[in-house]
């Protein structure tokens, strides 16, 4: 296998579609992405250093959340009869840091998941359970002693 020339390249798009030509580009075998600490863009430009979560990390939490929150919306003690026309409830600037930068949040979202799986384990043995009990059942009447 030959080695290909390489250049360095920078290109400046627009976030909208930041995305949309970086796989026309990968898709044509053309280019490879290098974050900016690996690229050493981030010493000649500071301010192009890169986020330090890709948004496949961010997805994969925003899927957790929603797997969460469905799981435990059964479960609030208060129900509040909010609509669509209500405006969602505001939090200040601080509480607001401090649960998106704490890791509070995510031991809850670990514990939430935890439960789940532990209702899902339980409810899994539950019907092998009832299943042998149907199995079992022809013989509930059966008055002949086990050792014959």
């Amino acid at each position: 296998m030959a080695i290909a020339p390489m250049q360095k390249v920078m290109i400046a798009v627009h976030r909208s579609q930041a995305g949309q030509i970086v796989s026309v580009l990968q898709d044509a075998g053309i280019i490879e992405i290098l974050n900016a600490e690996r690229a050493m863009v981030s010493k000649e430009w500071p301010e192009l250093e890169m986020e330090t979560k890709r948004p496949k990390d961010i997805e994969d939490l925003v899927a957790r959340l929603d797997k969460a929150i469905a799981f435990l919306k059964p479960f609030a003690t208060q129900k509040d009869g909010r609509s669509a026309l209500r405006p969602l409830i505001e939090i200040d600037k601080k509480t607001y840091t401090e649960i998106v930068l704490g890791s509070s949040a995510l031991i809850l979202l670990d514990k939430a998941e935890r439960a789940q799986n532990a209702i899902d384990k339980f409810q899994s043995q539950l019907d092998s359970l009832h299943s042998e009990i149907q199995k079992l059942s022809p013989w509930k009447e059966l008055q002949t002693p086990v050792e014959q």
